[in-house]
């Protein structure tokens, strides 16, 4: 059997050594996944307790960062800026897209993580452990 689940360690890291199985709901179905690439690969995301955005960088800069709008060689801020707002006005999660990551509170660098998902198209889901 499983060794007991202990409460010091995070869900995440307990899951990663067979302690538990999280249990994840999208798309209205639990789904179940031996690794986060599979996960990843269905579509869900993940969102890091610890922020993965480069506090030098923009909210706008992270979340479109590896999908660039481009005018040539460079960015379109204009345009990326624009498709940050779009996307932040579709799922309610207010951003201020021009401001540097290292200036902005820990609400709002969730909101970026999460809009960061969610320009991936990763689906919604659930997590239980």
């Amino acid at each position: 059997g499983r060794p007991a689940r202990t409460a010091q360690l995070p869900i995440a890291a307990q899951a990663q050594q067979g302690l538990i199985a999280p249990e994840l709901q999208a798309g209205g179905q639990v789904q179940h996944f031996t690794s986060s690439a599979d996960a990843i690969g269905a579509g869900i995301g993940m969102v890091h307790q610890h922020f993965m955005l480069i506090p030098v960088m923009t909210v706008t800069e992270n979340i479109v960062l590896a999908a660039e709008p481009r005018q040539g060689p460079f960015l379109d801020m204009g345009e990326a800026e624009r498709r940050v707002r779009e996307l932040a006005d579709r799922y309610d999660l207010p951003v201020d897209p021009s401001t540097r990551v290292e200036d902005i509170g820990v609400g709002m660098q969730q909101r970026a993580e999460i809009l960061k998902g969610r320009r991936q198209k990763n689906s919604a889901c659930r997590w239980s452990g």
